[in-house]
């Protein structure tokens, strides 16, 4: 089984929640890992990238 999640957008809290559900499963991260759309990447987002890149979490990676 796999744990699946869709955008997170930059949120650090959400992400690290997500990291540590089911520890034992693999994680999945679809969709916005940071929210472009604020034009500027916060601190928190910069975090939260760090933490799902440096993670066992599956992060496939579309176009742009």
């Amino acid at each position: 089984m796999a744990i699946i999640i869709g955008d997170i957008h930059g949120d650090l809290e959400m992400a690290a929640a997500f990291l540590a559900y089911y520890l034992e499963e693999k994680h999945i991260v679809l969709g916005d890992l940071v929210d472009s759309r604020k034009g500027a990447t916060s601190d928190e987002e910069l975090a939260c990238l760090d933490l799902l890149l440096t993670s066992d979490a599956v992060l496939p990676m579309g176009q742009p």
